[in-house]
């Protein structure tokens, strides 16, 4: 009887949601509503998981349900209304120009076009109002429709780009979009955000819980709009990716202790290159590592994006890559001018579109003269020490990566990773870093080319050393420590909407764990800084992450200091303070500090903790 009463229960369900997703879009069923004009905002499926050290990371649609008011008379212009959207951390979504040069990829569709549904709306091919800065104006036609002229048979633009604010892209305005009361019983108006883009970064991931980017709807405009829940969480902010080192054979964890070479050996004759390590790039959640597209529509690789995919409003495709609506290769029309099939900026980026899928990056430190690093041309399949076997293009159930040339070398229409040739084999293909002359640091990229997103994955890289000695010259030089630093790729310090940097850029180094101790007045006190030099072009803005556990208790203070000098004439410059709830823990969850500076190393920091009496 238990089981009878589920399956009724989960099949009431069902009706009504078949029963809810049965409204149409834009078309007049018969009978006025009576209700007023009123707006419920709502995430669209899933809110997502976006990844802490992600600067371009795609947010949940934001999709405007409005529903009453009066019905306007055919030939009446429709009231128009400027829609924001606010968010906790910067829009970093690309800008592409077109009238404004704060114009971005992010859209606001209207009646859901070229979605399938059922309606008038979704039957529409996507019409662009050209001119964002200041919208497009519209008449109410038949049958509920919106036209470009008073008794026009044009149909007038059902998409709208959004403005990035230039002061501090923190919101995107939607200007002078037609807000047409859908009156009739059954039929809802829908406005649907999508393409926004946040810096995550910015956001702190929190311990146990994750962050979140929160939105914030507003609409301003000749008439009133009241929006029932203004305030969303579009994305859920946690850390993507964990890295770490294992034995050669991919077996284990690296022990302790380090590779003994011999000077007068050739370890670079035959093959003989010696494996050191295999570098593990792990994902927190399945979404962490994504190919630039979704594979597998209509026979689409995860890196080809010439054709119509991820082009229906609300699909849940579009979230399953590193880009989002894409508007290229769909029917397009520019306010009734010129059909198009492509929606591009002033440097012909497409609107939706990401440069790459998710890449990963090792920056190899303190190598030798005359010593050079190998690393395998793909990833090692499993957790083994053989190379992965490329699967079909269209795969979405298999990690497969590849070496690339540079972390922001850029990939064509067509796809194809710009991928790095191997320069030779011991049983796994390889390709050779040597440090250009002066210099003692290599780096190495890979790109996802497939990846299944429904679970969590583990891409690891094989990792050999070689020379050949010259003991006249003391070449290789001993002893000495290589040291390697993993991450996403590629890194940028640029926080903002942008028309050129890449997508997706992410961002995590220069992190540093502090616990505070008891004050302490007397030298040398323990200061914190990076040990490993980055790449010299990030030598430009040193960033430290903090992170401050403070137990209950009574009231303290933090203090955030640079430190100078050394030894027992360390001292420092207080730079920011905070306090903490009274008897209450605290966790200072993540503070930035940037500091502006080009030459190594960067400034240490101290965190001090004292009584609010003291």
């Amino acid at each position: 009887m238990a089981d009878f009463r589920r399956w009724i229960l989960a099949l009431t369900v069902l009706a009504l949601c078949v029963a809810g997703a049965s409204a149409q879009v834009g078309l007049p069923t018969g009978g006025l509503n009576n209700n007023p004009f009123s707006c419920t905002a709502n995430t669209a499926t899933v809110t997502p998981t976006v990844r802490a050290e992600g600067i371009t990371e795609l947010t949940g649609d934001i999709v405007l349900n409005c529903t009453g008011g009066a019905a306007l008379p055919a030939g009446a212009q429709i009231p128009q209304a400027n829609i924001t959207v606010f968010l906790n951390t910067t829009i970093t979504s690309r800008l592409l120009g077109n009238g404004t040069g704060q114009a971005s990829e992010t859209v606001l569709m209207i009646d859901e076009p070229n979605s399938g549904l059922t309606g008038a709306g979704p039957a529409l091919p996507f019409i662009f109002c050209a001119t964002p800065q200041s919208g497009c104006a519209a008449y109410a036609g038949a049958n509920g429709s919106m036209v470009t002229l008073p008794g026009g048979a044009v149909t007038a633009p059902n998409i709208y780009q959004g403005v990035v604010s230039g002061i501090d892209s923190k919101s995107v305005t939607f200007n002078g979009v037609p807000i047409l009361p859908p009156a009739s019983n059954g039929v809802t108006r829908v406005y649907r955000i999508t393409n926004m883009r946040a810096n995550a970064q910015a956001i702190p991931a929190g311990a146990t819980t994750p962050g979140y980017v929160s939105a914030f709807v507003s609409i301003n405009g000749s008439s009133y709009v009241p929006i029932v829940n203004s305030q969303l969480v579009v994305g859920y902010v946690s850390t993507g990716l964990t890295t770490s080192l294992r034995n050669t054979g991919n077996s284990g964890g690296l022990s302790t202790g380090s590779k003994q070479f011999n000077q007068c050996t050739n370890y670079t004759n035959g093959g003989a290159e010696t494996p050191v390590a295999v570098l593990r790039y792990s994902s927190n959640f399945g979404t962490a590592f994504k190919t630039r597209v979704l594979a597998g529509t209509g026979g689409n690789s995860g890196t080809n994006a010439s054709g119509a995919i991820q082009n229906v409003p609300g699909s849940p495709a579009n979230a399953g890559s590193e880009s989002g609506f894409i508007f290229n290769g769909a029917p397009m029309a520019f306010e009734g001018n010129a059909a198009s099939t492509t929606l591009t900026g002033t440097q012909g980026a497409i609107a939706g579109l990401a440069d790459f899928g998710t890449r990963f990056r090792a920056v190899f430190s303190n190598i030798p003269a005359g010593v050079s690093i190998y690393l395998s041309t793909v990833n090692l399949a499993g957790s083994t020490a053989t190379p992965a076997v490329a699967p079909p293009i269209t795969s979405t159930t298999t990690t497969f990566a590849q070496l690339i040339v540079s972390s922001t070398a850029s990939e064509n229409l067509l796809g194809g990773a710009p991928t790095l040739s191997a320069t030779g084999s011991n049983g796994t293909s390889f390709a050779v870093f040597t440090p250009a002359s002066g210099s003692n640091t290599v780096e190495g990229d890979w790109e996802v080319i497939n990846s299944n997103i429904n679970q969590t994955q583990n891409f690891d890289f094989g990792v050999w050393v070689g020379w050949s000695p010259n003991v006249a010259t003391n070449t290789p030089a001993a002893p000495t420590t290589i040291t390697v630093s993993m991450s996403y790729a590629p890194i940028s310090t640029s926080f903002k909407a942008t028309s050129g940097d890449p997508i997706p850029p992410l961002s995590i180094w220069g992190l540093v764990t502090i616990r505070p101790s008891s004050r302490s007045t007397s030298a040398p006190r323990t200061c914190f800084s990076r040990t490993s030099r980055p790449s010299p072009v990030l030598t430009r803005v040193w960033q430290f992450r903090i992170r401050a556990w403070i137990r209950s208790g009574p009231p303290t203070r933090l203090a955030l200091a640079r430190c100078t000098g050394t030894g027992t004439t360390t001292a420092v410059q207080p730079i920011r303070r905070f306090r903490t709830a009274p008897r209450q823990q605290r966790q200072l969850r993540q503070l930035w500090l940037v500091q502006l500076g080009s030459t190594w190393p960067p400034p240490a920091i101290w965190l001090d903790r004292a009584s609010l009496a003291t």
